[in-house]
């Protein structure tokens, strides 16, 4: 059955209606939020869906720990490293930051919706630092990497329902939590208990790294969406496509890279650690949102479009309305973060103006220095892997891998206009871009279609706009809030009522600018695009640890020559070391091993990069990134 989604009221209604578990902050922890241009943003970035749909969301608030009776989401999901969102009007059960209600839509779907990851889940931090006084100071950075451990979290979901099957008095407690107050109720839920087990176990099991561990921080983001993509979303048959995922698409992912900063993001002209997406439209950064949406459980319906097929694309759950609302009202108006004079040490200045001239020597070619309060594009720099010479797999596997490409086997995105016909097998990027841009050009007709209905519910009301606004205003929320979905609402009304003039609008400006990089090399890898891309440093003293796949812990380490690196240092720690700009390295969680696939800590070294410096310019290059 044809996933209708993208429906307007789902949009709004889940802006106000986010159920979640309660949080677990420590009344007695006072947050501090430094100065990133945001006021009304923060709470919508934390809570607003994309589309995201992991489970039930009454199953994840009834599951509990796999070894005891604890409520899985008792801690609010600390243990593994979220973060304590407290309850409000947008999040009124208090779920961890990142983690949200994607409302229901379907008649089939459960009153209480699905729970869902977005952006802030992987791209909201904390710094803590305790001064000589023994004052404690926790600053929450927005857009910044989170400490969070991913595949920990998705291995605890995993076993908690595997738990909840096979032990029957923890299934009789879960069934009771979710409403399952009969035999025959009891016996159904069951059911769907195990196919979904089955399916999420799947999911984890190929999306989980083998070789090599991510912990806090990183996640292959690129393996986990060519396997979601590739081998969970994708098959052989168009009848039985969604029994039918085609495994052997599944590699395990053995390339995490940390968690990018997301300030100043919507000003670059390309991102990925490899510079592969084109980041200047507004259809392009739509595209890098949905690809990653698909990764963390949005649902799509890959059905090879035909002229018997009146679907340009492919209907997902994936949330275009709200995506555009996550990345042009609140991400494009993010700020980076500046060193915090009044709780960190201050910076020497002296030694920041010598390393000011260190800096234009030996960074700025590839580091660009931006004016934080800015809105100029920035144009990246990305260096090849012969000459930067970092770990080579993450760019490699975007270079390299192919996949069965299945129904969608001789398709074009958009359709009998898109630039690449793919071919079988054909390079897993190239599926990828072919499903994003899928599940773009369909998003107007279900927009439209979302748009008509709430219209029409909302007929006696002189102007259902203008109520959203005055939803807001009554519950004390900042005007503005209700202005600027009001407003952006307006303007995107009259172009979503017309369905064919907006999907062949998209359709063509997809056709002439592709979402991504269309790889066209036959055979091997495609060389020009194994590079690491160069981004502006402003904010860069609060996104530890650094190279692309977190491998040197602090600013420091990463001006010594690879060799003297440290091999092993632990991760997890929020605590900050303000001298070599980065996180304690001895109390963290994990132990990340540089020798393990993956993780090399090489490369980024030598006179153009700066490693042969002696040590007083090393420490005043450091004290100058402090002020960027």
């Amino acid at each position: 059955m044809k996933l209708r989604l993208f429906r307007l009221v789902a949009a709004m209604v889940s802006l106000v209606l986010i159920s979640s578990c309660s949080s677990h902050e420590n009344p007695e922890t006072k947050i501090t939020y430094l100065d990133q241009g945001w006021s009304w943003q923060r709470d919508f970035f934390y809570t607003t869906s994309q589309g995201s749909q992991m489970m039930p969301l009454d199953w994840f608030l009834a599951l509990e720990r796999p070894d005891s009776q604890e409520s899985f989401t008792g801690d609010g999901l600390a243990r593994f490293g979220y973060l304590p969102n407290p309850k409000g009007l947008l999040n009124p059960f208090g779920l961890p930051v990142g983690f949200t209600q994607d409302p229901p839509v379907l008649a089939a779907d459960k009153p209480t919706g699905w729970v869902g990851l977005t952006c802030a889940a992987c791209h909201t931090n904390r710094i803590e630092y305790e001064d000589s006084d023994k004052k404690k100071t926790v600053m929450q950075i927005d857009g910044g990497p989170a400490d969070a451990d991913l595949f920990k979290f998705l291995e605890g979901v995993k076993l908690s329902l595997k738990a909840t099957l096979d032990n029957e008095d923890k299934f009789l407690r879960f069934a009771t939590k979710v409403g399952a107050d009969n035999d025959k109720a009891k016996e159904d839920l069951r059911r769907e208990v195990t196919r979904f087990s089955a399916y999420f176990s799947t999911f984890v099991d190929a999306s989980t790294p083998k070789s090599t561990p991510s912990g806090p921080a990183r996640v292959d983001a690129f393996g986990m969406i060519f396997n979601r993509v590739s081998g969970i979303d994708l098959s052989n048959d168009p009848k039985w496509a969604w029994l039918r995922p085609l495994e052997k698409n599944n590699l395990p992912p053995n390339a995490p890279v940390s968690y990018p900063y997301l300030y100043n993001v919507s000003r670059l002209d390309r991102v990925q650690w490899d510079g592969t997406a084109p980041n200047q439209e507004w259809y392009e950064r739509l595209g890098r949102n949905v690809v990653e949406c698909l990764g963390v459980f949005a649902k799509i319906n890959l059905n090879k479009p035909s002229l018997a097929n009146l679907n340009p694309g492919y209907p997902s759950t994936v949330d275009t309305l709200r995506e555009i609302f996550i990345e042009e009202k609140l991400i494009s108006s993010l700020k980076s973060p500046l060193w915090p004079e009044k709780i960190l040490p201050p910076i020497n200045q002296g030694m920041a103006k010598e390393g000011e001239k260190l800096y234009g020597k030996y960074c700025a070619s590839c580091h660009a220095v931006i004016d934080r309060n800015g809105n100029s594009p920035v144009k990246v720099e990305l260096t090849a892997l012969s000459d930067i010479k970092t770990d080579p797999l993450m760019t490699e596997n975007v270079a390299c891998r192919k996949s069965d490409t299945g129904v969608l086997a001789g398709s074009t995105q958009p359709v009998f206009i898109g630039t690449h016909t793919l071919t079988n097998p054909d390079f897993t990027l190239n599926l990828a871009t072919n499903v994003g841009t899928g599940a773009i050009v369909q998003a107007p007709l279900q927009l439209a279609d979302g748009l008509t209905r709430f219209l029409k519910d909302n007929a006696d009301k002189p102007d259902a706009m203008n109520d959203l606004t005055k939803f807001f205003n009554d519950n004390e929320r900042d005007p503005e809030i209700g202005n600027h979905l009001s407003t952006f609402l307006k303007n995107h009304k009259e172009p979503l009522a017309d369905q064919k003039s907006v999907t062949d609008q998209i359709s063509k400006n997809l056709a002439e600018h592709p979402v991504f990089t269309t790889l066209k090399n036959d055979t091997g890898c495609v060389k020009d695009i194994e590079v690491y891309i160069g981004r502006p440093l402003a904010g860069i003293w609060a996104s530890a640890p650094y190279l692309h796949n977190g491998s040197v812990p602090n600013l420091y380490q990463l001006l010594l020559p690879a060799k003297d690196r440290v091999k092993e240092f632990q991760v997890g720690s929020r605590k900050f070391d303000p001298v070599d700009v980065g996180f304690d390295t001895k109390t963290g969680s994990f132990k990340f091993d540089t020798s393990a696939p993956g993780n090399s800590n090489a490369g980024h070294e030598g006179e153009k990069y700066g490693t042969e410096l002696n040590d007083q310019q090393r420490r005043q290059l450091v004290e100058y990134m402090k002020t960027l």
